[in-house]
């Protein structure tokens, strides 16, 4: 998978779809790099990935 935004899946209609279902239900957001040889690469991609996440609608939220 690449980072978010890019590719696919489209996250939006996933979340209001999930969140339909379950308001209270959580999600876990890995990305694999393998093999690191930087190791200051992971941190921007996450802080990156759940600002891209979260803005994915009003319904999203971080605990």
């Amino acid at each position: 998978m690449t980072e978010p935004p890019n590719g696919v899946p489209d996250f939006a209609p996933i979340l209001d779809a999930v969140t339909d279902i379950d308001p209270d239900i959580f999600a876990i957001v890995e990305q694999d790099l393998y093999p690191v040889r930087d190791f200051g690469v992971p941190l921007p991609i996450a802080t990156r990935t759940l600002q891209h996440i979260t803005s994915c609608g009003a319904r999203t939220r971080v605990r």
